[in-house]
């Protein structure tokens, strides 16, 4: 769990001003819910706290230490997109597995974990499938499973149920809830929806 600081933030392309003055803090353990129409800076505001873009002005705060200059692939974040981002050369299983391999964790451990968060978000019968063999709910499923294996200090969710059905939506809204609330992680979930924004916080 970490506790997360937004001070003064800004950041402008080219002559569009994307976010200012932003302020914003959140408790550990704590889901908080950014909403705003499409365009309005939700998206670059928690890409800059992933450290994929630096703020123009302005600090970003985790656990009293400021992190502007600590590269993404060190803030220890977990990010779900919208549009899942899994590698559709690669089994269920060898997504949530990626980031492990990449930090050099052993044959073992990465599977033990992957079997973990394949079950956490119900998909450990289809751990063997490819992508393109999974609905797009179940693609979620293991795009969340992928960015918990890395047990993050943060959690970052970007319009993560856009993209589905209204009923995969409201199902997928409850699972989410429930394992942030059981992993105790501090999550940021954007979206424009309001009746989502207000359910899930």
């Amino acid at each position: 769990m970490a506790h997360l600081e937004i001070h003064q933030l800004r950041k402008q392309f080219g002559n569009t001003v994307a976010v200012d003055a932003l302020d914003l803090i959140v408790d550990s353990g704590e889901l908080l819910s950014l909403l705003g129409p499409s365009g309005c800076g939700k998206t670059t505001a928690l890409r800059i706290l992933a450290g994929f873009e630096h703020p123009d002005r302005g600090d970003v705060v985790l656990d009293g230490t400021r992190i502007n200059d600590v590269p993404a692939n060190r803030r220890n974040m977990g990010m779900v997109f919208q549009a899942y981002s899994l590698f559709p050369t690669m089994t269920a299983r060898q997504n949530v597995e990626f980031g492990l391999r990449v930090r050099g964790i052993a044959k073992g451990a990465r599977a033990a974990k992957s079997d973990e968060m394949l079950a956490l978000v119900r998909l450990e019968e289809r751990a063997d499938r490819y992508p393109h063999q999974l609905s797009g709910g179940e693609q979620q499923r293991v795009a969340l499973a992928r960015a918990l294996a890395l047990e993050p200090r943060v959690l970052l969710l970007d319009e993560p149920l856009s993209a589905l059905d209204a009923k995969v939506r409201l199902q997928l809204r409850e699972q989410i809830r429930s394992i942030q609330t059981r992993l105790g992680i501090t999550t940021i979930y954007v979206t424009h929806d309001q009746e989502e924004a207000f359910s899930i916080s």
